[in-house]
Formats: C-alpha cells, sequence, structure tokens
C-alpha cells in the first residue's frame, strides 16, 4: 500500500497525482485504496518507474511511503501507524529511518497482567532523559583572537566581492510561475498604476495562459479617469467581459455606478455591469484589452456629491461560461483616489478620507465582525495583499499581522476551525508572502515582507494528524474523554480551534511530567510566552482545570506527547531556531549545518560560559552569510521560505545573546562584540535590498523615499564595517591594549563611533 511524497515531507498524495508530473508509471494490478493510497500486488521485489521529462521539476518529488502487507499471514511492516520513506533524493535517506513501534493497545495489554501498563522501552528512556537532563554537552568555546580573525577574514572577502560586483545573481521568478519577467510592461506614459494583479484565463487555443491586469488613474481638475487594461503573456487572449460594481461607502460593496460612469458597449445588471473590453494597440508583439471609466467629472457636480471609494470586479469568458478571478482567489478590488476639495461637490467623508484608509478598509469589516478565526484574518491577509502590493498596504498588512501574533487581536470569536483547513491556508499565505518577496525588486517592500514573514506560521505538515493523534494518545493510555477533565478540555480546544498557543502547552505538560507534577513548573513555562491560567479560562473553548499526572503512564506519555509536539510545530511554528533547521538541514551545505548545531548546542545549555556565548553569536553571524548566500541561489519557493525562517530564527537568538550578556559584557571584548552585531546588521539590510553592488553607493540624485534612505544607510553601514574591521586589524582584539596605541587610532575609533550613532538615529 502506498502513496508519493510531493512537495512537503510529511504530506502524502496519490500516486495517479503524479503520473502526469514526474512521469510516474503505475505497475500492473494496482487498484485504489482510498484517495491517498495504491494497493499494488509484489513477489521479492517492486520497481517503480519515475519518468523525469514530464517538464515538471523533480526537486519537487521526494520520494514513496509505504507499508507491505503479506495476505497469507495478515501480518504488516511495520507495524501500528507508522510507515516506511523511500527517498528519490541523496540528501533525504536521512529521513527514512523507522520510529520504533510499540504495537496496538491490545498486543500492548497481551504482555502485562497489571494495569495501567508501561510501553516497552520505557526503562530506557527513563534513563536517557534523566542523563540529559542532568549532564549537557558544555558548547564549544573559541579563543577571542580566533573569532576576530575570522569576522574580519569574512568582512573584507565579501566587502571585496562587492567592489568587484561578485554577488550572486537577484532572485527571478520560475517560468512556471506567474511573474513579471514573463509578461510585457504596460505603457503607462503620464498615467500612474493604482493597482496591479495576476491572472490566468483560456486562449482560443483551450490552453491557461497568464495575463497581468493593471489600473491606471489620469486625473486634472476636470476630472478623473480609470483606464483598466489586460496584458496577456501569449498571443490569441479570448475575448473577456469586466463583470463590475462600485462600493460607496464600503470598498466591498457591489453596488450600480452612476450613469456617467458606464462606458458605450455595456449591459446593465440587478447590481452590476458587463463591458467588453476592446482591443488597445501592441506591447512587445501582445495585443492589449482595455476599458476606460470615467469615475469623476465636474460635469455631473450632482452625482459627484456620491463617489465611489472602489470598482469592484470578475471577469469573464462568455463563450466558455468561465469566470476568473485573482490569483489568490478572490474577487479584483481597486481602491479610488478622489478630489481633495470638498467645494467640488464631494461629501466631506470623501475629501478626508484618503487612499490609505481605503486600504484598511477590508482590516476593519473583518475585525469587527461578530464571529472570527485566525484562518479567516490569514484568508483576507492573502487575499489582501493578492490584490495589489502597494507599500502601504504591506505596512498596514504587517502592523495587522504583527497585532494578531502579540495576541492584540482574538484569535478566533464565535467560529470553529479544523486544523487541517487552518494548516492548509497558513501555508498559502506564507508561499505568497514568499513569492512577493522573491520578486520585489524595492528595498522597503522585501525588508516589510520578510518582517511579515516573521509573523506567520510555517503552515502546511498534517494538520489533520493534529486532531487523529490526540484522540490516539488518549485512547492508547485509556485517559478517558471525561468532561471537566484537563485532557478532554484541550482536547477539545485542539479539535475547534487549535492556534501555536498549543504548542507551548503541549511544551508545559510535558515539563510538567517531567517534574512529578509540579503545577509551578506547568505556568512558570506557560508564562514565559505570555499565557497564563486565567488566559487558559477565556479561550474560546477554555481549560478550566489543572493538568493531571499520571505517575504509572509518565514515561510513555512523555515520548507520545513529544512525538505530538512536532506535529504542532509543523503547523504552527515559523521562526522556530530547532523546526527550521530540522526542515533545511536535508539541502543545506554540512559547514552551514555544523555552524547552526553550534548555535543549537549554546541555546539548549542551561548555564553556557560567556566564551561560550561569544563564540555562539560568532557562529551565528557566520551561519546567516552562508545561509543567504543558499537564499540567493535557490529558486523552490518552500525551500526559500524555509531558509527565511532559519534566518529570522538565527537573528532573533543572535539578540537574545547579546541582551542576556550585556551585563556581564567584558570591556576588553566590546570592540568584537560591536564588529559581530554590525556585520549581522549589514547583512540583514544588504540582502534585503535584492542588488548586485551596494558599495559606496550614494543617492545624490535620488528622492526622499524610503528606498533611497534605506539604500544610502546601507551602503554607509557596509563602510562603515569595512572602516571599523581594519581598525579591530590593527589595533587588536583587546581593548585594553588600545590605550597604548596612537592618538591617531584613538581618534579614528572615536570618529568611526560618532559616525554610527548618528546612522543608527536615522
Amino acid at each position: 500500500h502506498w502513496g508519493v511524497v510531493v512537495k512537503d515531507i510529511t504530506s502524502l498524495s496519490h500516486p495517479k497525482v503524479a503520473t502526469k508530473d514526474y512521469g510516474i508509471i503505475l505497475p500492473k494490478g494496482s487498484t485504489d485504496l482510498n484517495d491517498k493510497l495504491l494497493r499494488t500486488p509484489m513477489d521479492k521485489e517492486l520497481h517503480i518507474i519515475v519518468d523525469g521529462n514530464r517538464g515538471a521539476s523533480l526537486d519537487d518529488f521526494l520520494g514513496i511511503r509505504f507499508k507491505v502487507f503479506d495476505s497469507k499471514s495478515g501480518r504488516v511492516f511495520p507495524m501500528g501507524e507508522n510507515s516506511v520513506f523511500a527517498p528519490f533524493h541523496e540528501h533525504l535517506k536521512q529521513l527514512r529511518e523507522i520510529k520504533t513501534d510499540y504495537g496496538t493497545l491490545e498486543e500492548r495489554l497481551a504482555k502485562r497482567t497489571n494495569l495501567p501498563i508501561a510501553l516497552d522501552g520505557d526503562d530506557r528512556r527513563e534513563h536517557q532523559s534523566v542523563k540529559l537532563s542532568t549532564s549537557h554537552v558544555q558548547p564549544p568555546s573559541e579563543d577571542t583572537h580566533v573569532i576576530s580573525e575570522r569576522s574580519v577574514s569574512r568582512v573584507s572577502q565579501w566587502v571585496d566581492n562587492l567592489q568587484n560586483s561578485q554577488i550572486p545573481p537577484v532572485h527571478q521568478q520560475q517560468a512556471q510561475q506567474m511573474s513579471d519577467e514573463t509578461l510585457p510592461e504596460a505603457i503607462t506614459g503620464t498615467d500612474t498604476k493604482i493597482y496591479e494583479s495576476l491572472f490566468e484565463c483560456l486562449a482560443t487555443d483551450g490552453k491557461m495562459v497568464k495575463a497581468k491586469l493593471i489600473a491606471l488613474k489620469e486625473a486634472n481638475d476636470e476630472q478623473e479617469v480609470i483606464r483598466i487594461r489586460v496584458i496577456p503573456a501569449e498571443k490569441n487572449l479570448k475575448p473577456l467581459t469586466m463583470h463590475w460594481s462600485v462600493g460607496y461607502e464600503r470598498p466591498g460593496d457591489w453596488q450600480l455606478p452612476h450613469t456617467f460612469m458606464i462606458p458605450p458597449n455595456s449591459d446593465m445588471l440587478n447590481n452590476a455591469v458587463q463591458t467588453k473590453f476592446e482591443a488597445a494597440g501592441d506591447e512587445k508583439g501582445m495585443e492589449n484589452f482595455e476599458i476606460t471609466i470615467l469615475v469623476a467629472d465636474l460635469k455631473h457636480a450632482s452625482e459627484n456629491s456620491a463617489l465611489p471609494i472602489a470598482i469592484n470586479f470578475v471577469l469573464k469568458d462568455a463563450e466558455a461560461s468561465k469566470w476568473y478571478k485573482t490569483a489568490g482567489g478572490s474577487d479584483f478590488h481597486i481602491p479610488l483616489t478622489r478630489f481633495e476639495k470638498a467645494s467640488k461637490g464631494m461629501t466631506d467623508f470623501e475629501a478626508d478620507v484618503g487612499n490609505d484608509s481605503l486600504m484598511i478598509m477590508p482590516i476593519l469589516e473583518f475585525e469587527s465582525r461578530g464571529g472570527l478565526s485566525l484562518m479567516e484574518r490569514f484568508k483576507t491577509a492573502r487575499d489582501m495583499i493578492s490584490s495589489s502590493q502597494d507599500r502601504e498596504m504591506l505596512r498596514n498588512l504587517f502592523v495587522w499581522l504583527r497585532f494578531s501574533q502579540t495576541r492584540q487581536l482574538s484569535w478566533q470569536r464565535r467560529h470553529n476551525t479544523k486544523p487541517r483547513e487552518l494548516a492548509d491556508e497558513i501555508q498559502i499565505l506564507s508561499e505568497v508572502v514568499t513569492k512577493c518577496w522573491k520578486s520585489s525588486q524595492s528595498v522597503s517592500d522585501r525588508d516589510i515582507l520578510r518582517m511579515m514573514l516573521s509573523t506567520i506560521p510555517r503552515g502546511g505538515g498534517d494538520g489533520q494528524r493534529i486532531r487523529d493523534e490526540i484522540l490516539v494518545i488518549m485512547r492508547k493510555f485509556e485517559i478517558k474523554k471525561r468532561k471537566g477533565t484537563w485532557m478532554e478540555e484541550w482536547h477539545q480546544k485542539l479539535h475547534n480551534n487549535c492556534t501555536p498557543d498549543d504548542i507551548y502547552i503541549c511544551e508545559a505538560y510535558i515539563k510538567f511530567l517531567q517534574s512529578d507534577g509540579n503545577l509551578k513548573v506547568f505556568y512558570e513555562h506557560l508564562s514565559k510566552f505570555g499565557l497564563d491560567k486565567q488566559r487558559l479560562q477565556t479561550f474560546e473553548r477554555p481549560i478550566l482545570q489543572d493538568p493531571i499526572f499520571f505517575p504509572s503512564i509518565k514515561n510513555g506519555l512523555i515520548n507520545e506527547l513529544s512525538n505530538y509536539l512536532q506535529i504542532l510545530k509543523s503547523v504552527h511554528a515559523g521562526a522556530d531556531l530547532e523546526h527550521s533547521h530540522n526542515l533545511c538541514k536535508g539541502f543545506l551545505p554540512a559547514a552551514l549545518n555544523s555552524l547552526v548545531d553550534a548555535v543549537k548546542l549554546e541555546r539548549g545549555h542551561p548555564s553556557p560560559g560567556y566564551q561560550a556565548i561569544l563564540t555562539s553569536f560568532s557562529s551565528s553571524v557566520s551561519a546567516r552569510r552562508q545561509l543567504w548566500d543558499s537564499i540567493l541561489h535557490e529558486q523552490h519557493t518552500s525551500k526559500v521560505r524555509d531558509m527565511l525562517y532559519l534566518d529570522i530564527a538565527l537573528q532573533d537568538q543572535s539578540r537574545m545573546m547579546v541582551e542576556g550578556v550585556l551585563s556581564s559584557m567584558q570591556e576588553r571584548d566590546l570592540a568584537l562584540w560591536l564588529q559581530l552585531s554590525l556585520e549581522s546588521l549589514c547583512y540583514t539590510l544588504f540582502f534585503s535590498s535584492n542588488m548586485k553592488s551596494l558599495f559606496l553607493r550614494r543617492e545624490s540624485n535620488a528622492g526622499e523615499d524610503s528606498d533611497s534612505g534605506l539604500l544610502s544607510l546601507t551602503s554607509e553601514l557596509i563602510e562603515m564595517l569595512r572602516d571599523w574591521s581594519s581598525l579591530i586589524e590593527s589595533m587588536g582584539t583587546n581593548m585594553e591594549g588600545w590605550k597604548d596605541k596612537s592618538l591617531r587610532h584613538a581618534l579614528l575609533a572615536a570618529a568611526y563611533l560618532d559616525r554610527l550613532e548618528r546612522m543608527l538615529s536615522q
């Protein structure tokens, strides 16, 4: 019984899904077992052939997952719910290990005469857990001089590459993705582009083709015109019709526009208008199609008193009876800019509320609902970012998602969500944000998108197992689903409103069991993540009781919950260092993996020494440098996303290391700490810029926008890093010896610090 693993190592799909894209040749005699598995008879061997000449990248095809059944004896391998993973790629072979299987509850009962029972191997696990908790491996410590030499060498090589423009090429979207690179640019002239979105539609030959839709605004003191243009990626685009309406008070309303707004060749419906696109000339050999809408005109002053604030529409292929929306699956939505003077026949509301305010209307409408959930919030965010990547809109989205991440907004209110659906929606949003980050050429936008990604869990994984596995655990250990018990209350929350909080609840319960039922340990761990007893009791599905300690099944329950914790993290963990590294480990270079392992070792130690923290900080900075090289060369969206999460986790860990050691930082090492901190900051800013060269860049002719300011600051910081690195190289890392150097060196150091202070204040 077997299925294929595509894109996500934790997923399982029916082999027929892979026959078209990856050339899986189904063996003879195969029949469907269910919607995910195929039943194939075999003798001693079974050969499954993969024909890699089907066009799709084999990087996405990870392997197969299977179980072997003996129809005569009824035996199965492996037993229980585990299965064997057969990797298609060399770097995935480490994941093929089979977890120890303890059989079903009935099989274990047959071996025992007393109840409750413990699992086989509990004694060994108990010994191992005690050993791990009492004997920690001390993180490696390196000499300060060695750390300094490595940093100076790393900076020198990096800056030399900048001077010689030897920076890896920036990201380009893959051919199969809907990218600006595959579509002609519109001729905008003096018009202002206020909207852009991508979609797919049918061509005359029946194939689905990519197309870009943009909205251009042309305005003067007399009137305002919106031109909506469709730019196909290929020729022979079928004629399209725009099914549209406007919103007067709320952007999402569907109401009839004023009569002066309706173009010729339009048909009136109940609350919408249908207008056919007309040819608008060629661009790069592709015929464009356009509709022009007059949205405001002084000749119609009486009607201007209630101007629309948005145009909402979908596209229709009348011949094929098909409807098209944005790539994110939402309606096209164009916010309108209006005249700013109320004296021209407009209401005070229309005069005072600008385009920026209209952008957050979907957010305000969502948060004012009676019932909401995290899944719907992420879906709304995905629709907004798929419709437009306007810089101000991205900033609003980041603030909104950051408020959500910090629990300033409700995660659920009179609404239940299936974990599987939540996991799918989170994965879609995280991939959309990553694609926008990859394709954006704006420094500020990429910086915002990267921060936005830090507020979103990773998603994917196997959300359905969140519901299933907690029931399996309760059944295995005969923990009854009795109302009013802690486990039952948590189980109900997991089934109906699973959130990132459940990661910390699971961790706290494991620590509670390890401490032999110490409630103080349970609530102390929760408090580290902003949770307390009162918050547990105010969940939509409240947890009112204290957890219960089960001495006889303690070790077995710890083992099962530890596995369950990984399932929770596969969905809800984003920039978690351990989880992110586990996802990336298979395709990262060995040297980079070693650096991250060193950081994790210091992180897991209860009391690392000062020199170990400094060494770990140096490893984190070096890992970020190498990680960005991997990101810049990677084209696979899911891998880029996971590496971005890992980089964010390393950055957070670096910050915590510096903050934790501030009170005990030795003065002689201040120059080195500053060097490493400045190096880490430069990597963040430089690689957010997505440019080939920033060295000694000056924006003398650029305007005072956020991009030019950030580019100028980044190039200045890189210069500062180079100069400070040269100073350390000539003066040494021990600042106690600096007083013996010349006055010139002292003045240089003072000048560099003044310069750095001014830059940071900007």
